[in-house]
């Protein structure tokens, strides 16, 4: 069938179809969060994460001080 003007088969297909799309259409974010860090060289291991969020801080090693 090609076409119906039958509302709640016309449901049921366009929910089948965004099922579909949902599980098969790659992700295209709309947004993304800027995540700016300035730190010492003494800090290592700063790696930042594209969703913005702060997880990478649990990462972040420091250096022993030199005499």
């Amino acid at each position: 069938m090609n076409k119906t003007l039958n509302r709640e088969e016309r449901k049921d297909i366009y929910g089948w179809m965004q099922k579909l799309f949902s599980q098969d259409l790659p992700v295209i974010p709309l947004w993304y969060q800027k995540n700016i860090v300035i730190y010492s060289n003494r800090i290592q291991n700063v790696r930042l994460r594209p969703d913005g969020s702060f997880e990478w801080m649990m990462d972040v090693t420091k250096d022993q001080i030199k005499n």
